[in-house]
Parts: C-alpha cells; sequence; structure tokens
C-alpha cells in the first residue's frame, strides 16, 4: 500500500488525520521537518496511543512483519520547501505520506500537457484524468487551477521551437506572461524509432491527418522511407523530432517515457510505471494510490492507438529502413536517451529516465500581475490591455498609477471578446451619449 493524502497544514487537520490513520491500525507515525507544527503533531500523537518520532523520514522502512504500513507526516507548510521533502520519498514501496496542502498541490494550479505525436499521448491524457485534473485544452488568458491545457491552441504537439520563437515573436510582451513558465507541464516522449512504425501504421488512413494522401498509395516500407527522410513535405525524422527535444530542458517540465508509463500491457513493467507514477504524484502534489491511477492509462481502445508496444520496431522495421535511419544524425536519439543503434539494442527504457524521476520541478514565481501589458492597440479608439486579471480598454492612462475606483470606470473585462463588443457600443453615436450621462450623473454625485 503506497498513499499520498493531502490535508490543511493546521493543527485541527494535523489532529483529524492522525485519528483516522490510528483507527486503520497505525500505531507509529514519522514526523518531519522538526517544527512547530511537527512538535504540536507529535505530543497529540503520543495522546492518542502512538509512537510518534520526529526524525527525517528513511524511504527503506518498509512494514515490520507485515504489519501496518509506516506513516509519514510531513509538518512542512512552505510550497517549495515541502516539494523538496515530497522528492526525498521517490523511493518509498508503500506507506501512507500526509501532507499539508499548499498552492503546489495539482487542484491549486494548471498544468499543462505536451506531447510528440504518436509518442502516447492519450497516455498522458488518461493520466491527466485519472489524477484528478479537467480537460480545459484552449488555454484561457488565466488558466483554471486543476485543469489541463496545450500550451498553443488545441494542440498538445507544439513544437518547442515553435512555442518558443515564433509565438514570441508573433506574441504582445514577447509572451512573457503566458502561463506556461509559472505552472508545472507534463511532456510525454517515446523511442523515435517507434514513433516512426507507429506514423506508417496510421497517417495514411482517411481521416487520420490532412496530409494522407500523401502517403495513401504506398506500401508499407514505402511509407517508413519516406518519413525517415523525405526532401518535400515531411523533412526528416530527424528534423521531426528536434523540434520537441529542447521541452526535455525546462525546469518546469516533467519528462515522462511511453516505455515507462504504458505498464506491463505494452511491453513495459509495471513496477518502472508504479515509480514513474508515484514520482509524478510527489511533484504535482496528487493524493491517491499509484496502483490505482496505474490502473487507468492504457487503453488500446483509443481511436488513435496502433500496437502500443514498446520497441515495436524490432519487428516492423526491414533493413533499407534501419540502414536509411542510420544514415541520420544520431544526436536527436542520444537528447532524447535512446541507442542511436537502438534497431538492435536490448533495452527497453530511455537511459534518461533516472535523471528525469529525480529532476525537482521548479516553476517561476513572476507572473506579471501588477504590470499593464499592452494586448492590442487601436480597438474601436482605445488600447486593450491586461491587468490584475481582467483586460481595460484604455486611452493613455497609465493603470498602474490608478486606484480601485478609477480602474472601475473603465471599460473592462475577464475576456477580451466581450471587451471588444463593448467597445464597439461605446464608440457608436449611443455609446458616446450613454458616456455623456454617465459623466454628469459622476458630476451630479460628487
Amino acid at each position: 500500500m503506497l498513499e499520498l493524502r493531502l490535508i490543511a497544514g493546521d493543527t485541527a487537520s494535523v489532529r483529524a488525520a492522525l485519528e483516522e490513520l490510528h483507527a486503520a491500525g497505525h500505531r507509529r507515525i514519522t514526523i518531519w521537518p522538526d517544527n512547530e507544527l511537527a512538535g504540536e503533531a507529535a505530543r497529540r500523537a503520543q495522546e492518542s496511543g502512538y509512537d510518534a518520532r520526529i526524525e527525517a523520514p528513511d524511504p527503506s522502512v518498509h512494514a515490520p512483519g507485515g504489519g501496518p504500513a509506516p506513516c509519514l507526516l510531513l509538518a512542512e507548510t512552505d510550497p517549495a520547501s515541502l516539494s523538496r521533502q515530497l522528492l526525498r520519498l521517490i523511493d518509498l514501496k508503500e506507506g501512507v505520506v500526509v501532507a499539508p496542502r499548499t498552492r503546489h498541490a495539482f487542484d491549486a494550479r494548471p498544468l499543462f500537457l505536451i506531447s510528440i505525436p504518436k509518442a502516447g499521448t492519450h497516455l498522458l491524457y488518461a493520466l491527466a484524468d485519472a489524477f484528478g485534473y479537467d480537460a480545459g485544452i484552449i488555454c484561457p488568458e488565466w488558466p483554471k487551477p486543476r485543469h489541463w491545457y496545450c500550451v498553443e491552441y488545441s494542440n498538445s504537439h507544439t513544437r518547442a521551437t515553435d512555442f518558443f520563437v515564433d509565438t514570441v515573436r508573433r506574441s504582445p510582451f514577447g509572451n512573457r506572461h503566458h502561463a506556461f513558465a509559472t505552472s508545472p507541464a507534463l511532456f510525454i516522449y517515446r523511442n523515435p524509432l517507434d514513433i516512426l512504425v507507429s506514423e506508417a501504421h496510421y497517417y495514411h488512413r482517411d481521416g487520420n491527418a490532412i496530409f494522407g494522401g500523401y502517403l495513401k498509395n504506398r506500401s508499407f516500407e514505402e511509407r517508413l522511407l519516406t518519413l525517415i527522410d523525405d526532401p518535400w513535405l515531411f523533412g526528416t525524422l530527424r528534423d521531426r523530432m528536434a523540434g520537441f527535444v529542447p521541452w526535455l530542458e525546462f525546469p518546469n517540465v516533467v519528462p515522462v517515457s511511453f516505455e515507462e508509463l504504458v505498464g506491463a500491457r505494452g511491453g513495459g513493467d509495471d513496477a518502472v510505471q508504479r515509480r514513474l507514477i508515484w514520482s509524478l504524484q510527489l511533484k504535482l502534489h496528487v493524493p491517491g494510490n499509484p496502483d490505482a491511477f496505474a490502473s487507468q492509462v492504457f487503453d488500446p481502445e483509443s481511436a488513435t492507438f496502433n500496437a502500443g508496444q514498446i520497441a515495436s520496431h524490432r519487428e516492423k522495421l526491414g533493413e533499407r529502413a534501419r540502414n536509411r535511419f542510420l544514415e541520420l544524425p544520431q544526436d536527436f536519439m542520444r537528447a532524447l536517451g535512446y541507442s542511436a543503434q537502438d534497431a538492435t539494442a536490448p533495452g527497453r527504457f530511455p537511459l534518461r529516465s533516472e535523471e528525469f524521476i529525480l529532476r525537482p520541478l521548479a516553476t517561476a514565481d513572476e507572473t506579471f500581475w501588477d504590470t499593464p501589458i499592452l494586448i492590442e492597440a487601436g480597438c474601436h479608439g482605445r488600447n486593450i490591455v491586461r491587468y490584475r486579471g481582467r483586460f481595460y480598454g484604455t486611452r493613455d492612462e497609465d493603470l498602474a498609477k490608478l486606484g480601485d475606483r478609477e480602474l472601475a470606470r473603465l471599460p473592462s473585462a475577464a475576456e477580451i471578446a466581450p471587451l471588444k463588443q463593448r467597445l464597439a457600443v461605446l464608440a457608436s453615436g449611443l455609446g458616446r451619449m450613454k458616456q455623456a450621462f454617465s459623466r454628469v450623473a459622476h458630476r451630479l454625485g460628487a
């Protein structure tokens, strides 16, 4: 039994959690770190008959003699410090971990999902759903907590090179105000050779891709060769993978490999899957049992499911396709953690998987909440400015210098579309009359 529970960080909630665990048969609890809340928790635990100790938890401890799994209470209420404490428990095999709910909890902030096409996108969706996230998909200016979104439009397959180069070039304020930097993200990747095989099985079928006709009249081997190196439409397999490689290096992005997530039913390993999911729970502060989550991930009924198996390329790649693949520069394979000779290599899991599991999740703090950001100029005679959770229609006002009452007099809305409608009305003759009456009424009221 392995479980993460979240409680409010106050003594009443701690007392209730201790009583619940005690009723379930737990008699020993480790509390850490040594602070005021820990001292109070230890005192109440001892009063309830616990063997309570304030000491650093040891993830190698197992239940003695088949008894109740060990209990750990993390008494840290600072979000960043708590995240570091949780990360130390990645190798815990069994036990109940109780931790305070902070602003790093999964339901206190949004999540972004990113995937390479044919790398297990629906596995990632299923995992987010199992964790309790709702599908927001298209990210609004201010995304909702406990919702997952794509970083751009409804496309979870956004290349890092597009988002950080092309989108930055087109966006106001260099896109620095986008919620991505201040939010966690999960990025699923896969052995490019298996992606290649999945592409060749999928793209040519009617309705699966707008470019399907380009591959439709080719044999499976011809499709493989085209997808490896095509001078006209697709470019090389390396080209397609290279745009996603930078996602691996961002501190707020947690890379998740298909091979680890798919579990035994997909040719993986259930213990590896369990450890990966547990690590994600600890990083995202998701309460629950990793085994329960794992049971909800693999979906062979998905519309885009092909074989869903690790290393399917070893049976599907012929000699011509394998040789053409090996003619490509292999830097993208190394960057993703796969062997350049993987067509014959025995390993199932990427070489960088342990690096990514142990890497802390870190998000940016700057939200630009108090920074007026020009979103659009000259809209019905006004500028649309983003500021403190709303969009304002301004002329030349400096919003940062206005008080709440002055801000309230400006046309504003939580979204851009209704503000534009209001600005259109205000710019009309009727709108100007209403503004004049409003100014007169304001002066009379003053």
